[in-house]
């Protein structure tokens, strides 16, 4: 009886660990990704991940997700001066006539598709609400300028590309058409923009501190070309700004951007290589990092030459990427 007992009992274990091991086995094989990681799974995009390129955080929320899939939204404030910030009147700062001389907010959406090179297409487009703070009706300066209270913002279709290169500069570049869609930007004659953009940034060491150079070359094309009109068209452009940040921690880091080198071709300058050069301006803000896809950007404006509270312009920006 007993060894009959022993004889049953070393079958039984044997049959449990031949069951136990073909379980462990059929698991081994089986895949356990939830519903929402089989989601991320299909949405992610094969290669190396731009954020091992792109560490500083403001081209980061620039550049957009890293999804293949994704929006990018913009929302931004372009209010008036240090000294009335919620008055319509916002100084142009540059003296440029593709600038609009009052207080507005925007907010632009841009699908995305990302590929697996770092490389990206968007397609863009947004709306403005001018003077959001000063009820229904228009300022008369900006009227004259054939400007609407609401209008759509410029849509356009954009190249990016996202790499490294040299002693560890991060790089973002843009390359693409905008269609002037602003009433009052279509009433000073501009149809077409084609631009090109390089965002360059170095971390210097462990120090917080990162130095770089932003730099665009543009193009515009016009559909009013009478001389009167030309005095105020600017046909191409080019400009390099310099700027600098310090990280104070994960969430705040301060940063400044100077337009230092900026210089632009008036329509009625026969010489291909006449150039304007434009007032040195000069912005100082916050970043606020609330995520990798949401960040915040309030800042001012100045004229480095001529510093006064009525010729410091407020704004805030706000990158927000979905999906």
């Amino acid at each position: 009886m007993f060894k009959a007992s022993v004889v049953a009992l070393a079958l039984a274990m044997t049959f449990s660990s031949n069951v136990f091991a073909a379980e462990e086995k059929k698991t081994e094989g089986q895949s356990t990704i939830k519903i929402e990681d089989a989601a991320d799974q299909k949405n992610k995009v094969k290669g190396e991940d731009v954020d091992e390129v792109i560490t500083n955080k403001k081209m980061r929320a620039e550049a957009g997700s890293k999804s293949k899939h994704s929006l990018d939204t913009a929302i931004a404030y372009s209010g008036s001066t240090l000294e009335k910030p919620f008055a319509d009147k916002r100084p142009n700062l540059r003296g440029r006539a593709d600038q609009t001389s009052v207080a507005s907010l925007g907010g632009s959406i841009a699908y995305k598709y990302s590929m697996p090179n770092r490389s990206a297409i968007k397609l863009g487009v947004g709306v403005r609400w001018i003077t959001p703070l000063g009820g229904s009706s228009v300022p008369d300066s900006y009227a004259r300028q054939g400007g609407k209270k609401n209008d759509f913002d410029n849509p356009s279709v954009t190249f990016q590309k996202v790499y490294k290169w040299g002693p560890g500069i991060q790089s973002v570049m843009n390359v693409g058409p905008t269609l002037y869609t602003q009433e009052n930007l279509r009433e000073a004659g501009l149809q077409y923009n084609l631009g090109i953009s390089q965002n360059n940034a170095v971390e210097l060491g462990t120090s917080g501190f990162s130095i770089g150079l932003l730099l665009g070359l543009s193009g515009n094309t016009y559909d009013k070309n009478s001389p009167a009109a030309q005095r105020g068209q600017q046909d191409y452009e080019f400009g390099a700004y310099p700027f600098a940040e310090y990280v104070i921690n994960d969430t705040f880091n301060l940063r400044t951007i100077v337009g230092q080198w900026t210089y632009r071709h008036n329509r009625p300058e026969k010489r291909t290589l006449t150039f304007t050069k434009d007032t040195i301006y000069q912005s100082i803000g916050l970043g606020i990092s609330l995520s990798r896809n949401v960040f915040l950007y309030p800042n001012v404006q100045i004229v480095p030459g001529d510093i006064r509270s009525d010729r410091t312009n407020v704004a805030m920006s706000t990158n927000i990427n979905v999906f």
